[in-house]
């Protein structure tokens, strides 16, 4: 079935990059069945997922944590250092914390689970799309865990205990 233009104008524009010709197939074959989305192209590797993005520009990349033997987390940096305005979705079986970790800190907006349902896929692509920021529920506990941890090791800065010279050059750079 072919888009209109006002469809395709409303859509949101999306690069598959997994190493798994059927997993793409797969995703392809969901997401093109709906309306709000258009699969502009899939890549089964770094340089192929490069390519790509200048190709097809798209909005979102879903993109998978290991391309063959590339990891997802160095394609999602130099996407995003590249390319700021396009959003990186990591679609994993991968529910690993550190993995989830790195995800974040390479500037990926979302982080979903393959057991997510199709609906959910799809809303995902959607939010990250207009800037939100999505990770599967089942892994939202570990983030707060994070934020927990690092409130306790953070070490406090204070205006009141700080000499002026200390106030004029303190810069505090969270590690």
């Amino acid at each position: 079935m072919m888009k209109t233009e006002q469809e395709e104008s409303h859509s949101v524009r999306v690069l598959l990059v997994d190493d798994s010709n059927s997993a793409l197939h797969e995703l392809e074959t969901a997401l093109s069945k709906q309306n709000r989305i258009m699969v502009v192209g899939t890549a089964c590797s770094e340089i192929d997922a490069q390519a790509a993005v200048q190709i097809c520009q798209p909005n979102v990349v879903v993109l998978e944590m290991l391309v063959g033997r590339m990891s997802g987390i160095n394609i999602c940096r130099t996407l995003r250092q590249k390319h700021p305005n396009i959003a990186v979705l990591f679609f994993t079986a991968k529910d690993d914390a550190s993995l989830l970790r790195s995800a974040i800190n390479a500037g990926a907006q979302g982080y979903l689970l393959k057991s997510a349902s199709c609906e959910a896929l799809l809303k995902t692509i959607e939010a990250v799309a207009i800037g939100r920021v999505v990770i599967d529920p089942s892994l939202t506990s570990q983030v707060f865990t994070w934020i927990r941890e690092r409130k306790r090791v953070t070490p406090r800065w204070s205006m009141a205990n700080s000499s002026v010279e200390d106030l004029k050059f303190h810069v505090y750079v969270p590690s």
